[in-house]
């Protein structure tokens, strides 16, 4: 606040605290400002700092915002994210939904469908590449695996089944570590965060919810039975914040950027490793 006069500040420091997250999303819309959001919150509710904070329910309808929103401030009636040794919470800010109608407003901002369309799209891979997974011999014909054990299945295959030729930055570290993270029941998520050998988006994977982290910063929790559109959730915020692919995942991210978001690549961003990948796909489900 350097510039302004005693009367300025004491009027701010008044005024902020009465400000609901609702309005401060209003006056700094869009997921590019996620991180001020949070941080004004935090200024001005300083209590909140270390402990549990309230998280948006996902999928209300319009109905249900303003009786969603009244109930966020009681803790009884929140939903938190609780990952394991210490609890870990974090509040979202509905950054899932405006995240993906940020692809739309990039890639077709005048079809409203367009992300309704992307979770179809995105299904009917899902479901072929398992199949593609076995033919080519990295992944197992599905028997018992329940919802997340396929996902996580999956999500280990992917960096396999469409190579970008680029090794992990440790040659220790698996490639799908790039994407995402199981958690062991004694790992401190925060310490993960910080130790990981990559600085690309994560999916890190809990014992109750997961969480999509960007850099050493964790921007959103969903429902673990929703890890199978993780990728969706980590090309989202590729999008919304301008990243480059990682060398190790530029292949599978390309692919899935086609494939699934319908977002073409220009021809001297086609590496030779993404049009053998994405030719031998082709071949597999035509």
């Amino acid at each position: 606040m350097d510039g302004l006069d005693e009367v300025a500040i004491s009027t701010l420091k008044d005024i902020l605290p009465t400000l609901s997250r609702e309005d401060i999303r209003d006056l700094f819309p869009g997921p590019e400002h996620f991180l001020r959001r949070k941080a004004i919150w935090l200024l001005t509710h300083k209590e909140e700092q270390g402990h549990s904070i309230p998280v948006e329910v996902q999928g209300s309808s319009a109905d249900d915002k303003h009786t969603e929103s009244s109930k966020q401030d009681d803790p009884s009636t929140s939903k938190f994210l609780k990952l394991p040794s210490p609890e870990y919470v974090l509040f979202t800010d509905s950054e899932l939904q405006q995240a993906m109608d940020e692809l739309r407003r990039i890639i077709e901002p005048n079809n409203c469908q367009y992300i309704s369309e992307v979770k179809d799209r995105w299904e009917t891979f899902y479901s072929k590449v398992q199949f593609y997974g076995v033919m080519k011999k990295v992944m197992k014909p599905p028997r018992t695996l329940n919802g997340v054990e396929h996902a996580i299945a999956v999500f280990t295959a992917l960096p396999l089944l469409f190579p970008s030729g680029s090794a992990a930055p440790k040659k220790q570290v698996p490639i799908s570590e790039a994407l995402f993270h199981v958690l062991t029941s004694s790992e401190d998520p925060d310490t993960y965060i910080h130790r990981r050998a990559f600085s690309s988006p994560v999916l890190l994977v809990g014992e109750e919810n997961c969480m999509v982290v960007v850099g050493t910063t964790p921007v959103l929790t969903f429902d673990k039975d929703l890890l199978y559109e993780g990728p969706l959730y980590l090309l989202a915020y590729y999008y919304a914040f301008h990243l480059t692919y990682p060398k190790c995942l530029a292949t599978l991210l390309s692919v899935l950027q086609t494939q699934v978001l319908r977002d073409v690549i220009h021809e001297q961003d086609a590496t030779p490793s993404y049009k053998k990948a994405i030719n031998e796909w082709r071949m597999f489900v035509d």
